[in-house]
């Protein structure tokens, strides 16, 4: 791509942001003193957007069905498509449910558990990864992040400097706490000992593409020697169900 056509790109994203922005402000209300009786109005705001989603949701459904997706659909090709389950089923049910009851399918997914707090010489974050298979019940592993600055931090001006520069960055992106609990969730799939594994959302994300370590953690989960030695089949689970 020409830089010109990239900075046009660029300038039409930041436009777009602006008119977004500039809306916001304008149409922000005071709900100080209303707030605890009716919450800003909000219930009432959801009940009336599910109204008005209900026609592009039967549009959805309608794209969908008119897609119908057969057992021998290469799904990494497919953006929109309905599945008849019950045709699958007869297709691939007996090695899932077989894999299933033998544990052999982990679902694994993480949450915070302290969002990302910043002090003035320590950053906090922590997330617990949960891993279920049909034998084993929910297990939980909770993970810790906590930067703390150097002893000798506040003996030297142009350390100090730097510090609170790098404090700046970090807080300024709300990204490393996702991309860490990204990380471990993935790792911990990785590492389990279930062939087939579920994660919840895309498998490959762009916080971990930015970053060594997550780039390393993608070449041992689709490629390495020990995939030979211990095949894994991670699914990406991203499933549409118009009502």
């Amino acid at each position: 791509m020409k830089f010109c056509e990239y900075k046009e790109k660029i300038m039409i994203k930041q436009q777009k942001s602006q008119k977004i922005f500039k809306y916001v402000l304008e149409n922000a209300k005071d709900v100080t003193d209303t707030f605890d009786i009716d919450l800003g109005n909000i219930p009432q705001d959801v009940v009336d957007s599910r109204r008005q989603a209900e026609p592009h949701i039967q549009n959805v459904r309608q794209l969908m069905e008119n897609k119908i997706l057969t057992p021998d659909t290469n799904l990494s090709n497919v953006n929109l498509g309905l599945i008849d389950m019950a045709v699958w089923a007869k297709v691939y049910g007996e090695p899932i449910r077989e894999a299933l009851k033998s544990g052999n399918v982990v679902a694994v997914d993480g949450t915070p558990l302290l969002q990302s707090q910043r002090f003035l010489t320590t950053q906090v974050f922590a997330c617990a990864i949960g891993t279920l298979t049909y034998r084993d019940p929910l297990t939980l592993n909770a993970q810790v992040v906590k930067t703390q600055a150097n002893q000798e931090l506040f003996q030297n001006k142009e350390a100090t400097k730097r510090h609170i520069e790098e404090i700046e960055r970090l807080s300024s992106s709300r990204s490393w706490p996702a991309t860490f609990m990204e990380y471990k969730e993935r790792q911990t799939g990785y590492n389990h000992h279930a062939k087939y594994v579920l994660i919840d959302g895309p498998l490959i994300t762009q916080n971990l593409l930015t970053q060594a370590e997550g780039r390393e953690l993608y070449t041992q989960m689709l490629g390495v020697k020990k995939k030979l030695e211990k095949p894994s089949i991670f699914l990406l689970l991203k499933i549409m169900i118009p009502t």
